[in-house]
C-alpha cells in the first residue's frame, strides 16, 4: 500500500449526475493533483505528469 501525505486545497462539486465530485489542487501553483468520486469512494485519481 502506497501512503502519499501532501498539502493541497479542496474544491468539492456536484455532477451532472448529482453526485459529488471532489479535486485536490496544489496551493502554490493550482496544479490538479488528484480526484475522488463519490461513486467510487474507495478510488482516488492521481493527476500524473509524463
Amino acid at each position: 500500500m502506497l501512503k502519499l501525505e501532501i498539502f493541497h486545497k479542496n474544491i468539492e462539486s456536484t455532477a451532472d449526475s448529482g453526485r459529488k465530485v471532489s479535486r485536490g489542487f496544489c496551493p502554490k501553483c493550482g496544479s490538479q493533483l488528484f480526484a475522488k468520486l463519490e461513486m467510487l469512494p474507495d478510488i482516488i485519481g492521481l493527476a500524473l505528469v509524463l
